[in-house]
């Protein structure tokens, strides 16, 4: 298609690539034959060439090439093999395939604050126990784990990833009984385990402090209220934001949702304190290791009881 979205050429080739200014070479393959075609900019057929097995290619600066089981035939603009170019060897790329380093840092935001809410993440609820979060992951893979990789909010548009960590409380995520008798374990999540942080990082070259004081500005639009930041445009750009019993931490291209309690305010401080507006020094961004906890509260010092089976034998049988 052109820029105003008409249709230049309809999909009817198996490989169209540009070779000029309003020129094409497009291939078809029916069973095993190649057929090539330059065409003109309103998709006619200027050229048929049909006399090389694997049809015929665009190699940049060396131009049409005619592509057999084991020779190269490089051709003139008319499709006719050239005359008196001898190659001992050819090198550089084919443009099979144009990169772009587009990155639509809206929808990428737009993501990231639809996964908060005022409770959580998602389904994760700050305070939730892997039972009922963890459902359809196997407990006998957690049973000496803190964290948890959760690939269902994994996130992904042009040139950005976001993927996200559950970290957890109050023991290993899960425990066990042993049958004496059998030699079976059988594992369950722990009762006592509480969801205390979900991890949302972002993997992007061009995420900056500028997508950091936007996403900032985006949860505010949410009900959000922005506790601390640091400068605006500061080179790594962090903020505290609360609502409720529920804070976001931004620390640059990652993101942390925990309990709003003291604890975590003051972490998150520290971090924000530990950035110099006024300096590039990658030392002035020296911050200090923090871990976001969760208080529980009084209903819920008494985890719910978890059905475990006990089993005692006569071993003197």
């Amino acid at each position: 298609m052109d820029f105003e979205g008409e249709v230049i050429i309809r999909p009817k080739y198996s490989s169209i690539q540009i070779i000029g200014s309003d020129r094409f070479l497009a291939s078809e393959k029916n069973d095993d034959e190649w057929r090539s075609f330059i065409l003109d900019k309103n998709g006619e057929e200027e050229l048929r060439i049909d006399n090389y097995k694997y049809g015929v290619g665009w190699y940049c600066q060396f131009g049409l090439v005619g592509r057999d089981k084991n020779t190269l035939t490089f051709l003139e603009d008319d499709g006719k093999a050239r005359k008196h170019a001898e190659f001992y060897r050819i090198g550089g790329e084919e443009p099979g395939t144009i990169f772009s380093d587009y990155f639509n840092a809206e929808a990428a935001i737009s993501e990231i604050v639809n996964l908060i809410n005022d409770k959580g993440v998602d389904k994760y609820i700050i305070g939730g126990t892997p039972a009922n979060q963890l459902s359809n992951l196997n407990p006998e893979d957690y049973s000496y784990k803190y964290t948890a990789d959760l690939d269902n909010l994994a996130k992904a548009g042009d040139n950005w990833k976001l993927t996200a960590e559950a970290t957890y409380q109050g023991g290993y995520m899960s425990d066990y009984s042993y049958d004496y008798y059998s030699y079976d374990r059988r594992y369950y999540w722990n009762p006592y385990a509480r969801l205390s942080r979900v991890d949302l990082n972002i993997r992007c070259d061009k995420w900056d402090s500028t997508e950091s004081e936007a996403l900032a500005k985006a949860l505010v639009n949410k009900g959000f209220t922005k506790e601390s930041s640091t400068g605006s445009g500061n080179k790594q750009y962090c903020a505290l934001l609360t609502k409720g019993d529920l804070a976001v931490i931004i620390n640059c291209s990652n993101v942390v949702v925990c309990q709003n309690n003291y604890s975590n305010r003051e972490n998150a401080n520290q971090i924000i304190s530990g950035y110099d507006t006024n300096s590039d020094a990658e030392g002035d961004y020296d911050q200090p290791a923090v871990s976001y906890e969760y208080e529980a509260a009084d209903t819920l010092a008494a985890a719910p009881a978890v059905a475990v089976e006990a089993y005692d034998y006569d071993y003197a049988k």
